[in-house]
């Protein structure tokens, strides 16, 4: 049996877990991340600007679609401190399978986990969509983990692609934890020129703050 923890938080007894437990689907179960971001724009020769702000995901409903699959909808809302109110900003989708997670994200199908996890398993994450070949690989699976105050006791990290030559960089990876979800990712693609300066792109990071037990 798998179970998970977290300082700073109550401990309970939980029930036996499954694997698709490390994303939630729960109605009204959310989470919410400090958001960290680097822009580079490639039509100012790269000129960069920083953005700091937290966004929060909430499962706020769940219903059949068109295909007759279970589809949860994501309502995704951010602000710029703690103090200002939360401001919808998209409104996202999630299938749970019982071998694979599907998240669309800005009308784009990604297979952001496949169940069980396996140390080194790979797949497609893009092949529901148009967008080029990454092939997802888990690289630690039921590991402690920890995130800010937090210490996880079981999570899976996939790491989305990890590539770089003269003039490219890819480098994207997000952590689940049980009962939670997403937990952290970590965000680089970047255009450079060949001696290494930043032409264009994006590099951000995402950390847990709260969610909802």
């Amino acid at each position: 049996m798998l179970t998970a923890w977290a300082s700073c938080k109550k401990s309970t007894v939980d029930p036996p877990l499954t694997y698709t437990d490390y994303y939630p689907v729960d109605v009204g179960h959310w989470v919410i991340y400090d958001m960290d971001s680097t822009v580079y724009d490639a039509f100012l020769n790269g000129a960069d600007t920083n953005y700091h702000y937290q966004i929060k995901e909430v499962i706020a409903d769940v219903f059949k679609d068109n295909t007759g699959q279970t589809t949860y909808r994501i309502e995704r809302f951010k602000r710029q401190a703690d103090t200002d109110p939360w401001l919808i900003s998209d409104v996202w989708y999630a299938n749970r399978f019982d071998d694979r997670l599907e998240r669309v994200e800005e009308n784009l199908r990604y297979v952001r986990l496949q169940f069980p996890p396996r140390k080194n398993h790979s797949w497609d994450g893009n092949a529901m969509n148009t967008l080029e070949t990454w092939n997802y690989r888990y690289t630690a699976v039921h590991q402690s983990y920890t995130v800010g105050t937090f210490d996880f006791d079981s999570t899976v990290t996939v790491q989305q692609v990890d590539e770089a030559n003269l003039i490219e960089e890819k480098s994207v990876e997000e952590v689940y934890a049980l009962h939670v979800g997403m937990v952290r990712k970590t965000y680089r693609v970047l255009d450079k020129e060949v001696d290494g300066t930043i032409k264009g792109g994006l590099d951000y990071t995402m950390t847990l703050l709260d969610w909802s037990e």
